[in-house]
């Protein structure tokens, strides 16, 4: 889509196509996956955005869709010394925004969640019950030799 004028432009399907290329006039556009079966297929993007100038892309963005296939991991929280209630929220990268908040009661350390194994979500807790804490985000890809991620609490002090 053209972020200037809002006209889109469409690739027609292409089947064992691996590359293909359209004639677009200069501008900043937009890369959006439409007509995708989102019940069982995601997918990601290297980049949404691409200028073009003068018949040439600066960006070739590469597009790849993958079947959805669950996968359970432990989702363990490292709570130093935060006792409340909290959130986690894994976020897909994805075309659609895949994603899920995982809720711990107070105290507790472990979830068993239910995941895309190709997907790479953003991961941070949120909602907490008490003021001063907070957790970095991290990047988390499914690996079966450790399907496990930990996200650590941190005590930033109080507000």
């Amino acid at each position: 889509m053209d972020k200037a004028t809002g006209k889109e432009y469409s690739f027609p399907y292409q089947a064992n196509k691996e590359h293909m290329k359209m004639q677009v006039p200069k501008g900043d556009y937009k890369i959006r996956v439409t007509g995708l079966d989102t019940e069982n297929y995601f997918a990601t993007l290297s980049t949404d955005n691409v200028k073009a100038l003068y018949d040439l892309a600066l960006e070739f963005p590469t597009i790849t869709i993958e079947s959805k296939s669950p996968v359970d991991i432990t989702l363990e929280l490292k709570r130093n010394n935060y006792a409340g209630k909290v959130d986690v929220f894994l976020q897909g990268q994805d075309t659609e925004g895949i994603s899920q908040v995982v809720s711990f009661e107070a105290n507790e350390t472990t979830k068993r969640v239910n995941i895309l194994k190709k997907l790479k979500y953003d991961i941070y807790a949120t909602n907490f019950s008490q003021e001063g804490y907070g957790s970095t985000r991290q990047t988390y890809s499914y690996r079966s030799m450790a399907p496990k991620v930990t996200v650590e609490l941190v005590n930033r002090g109080s507000s």
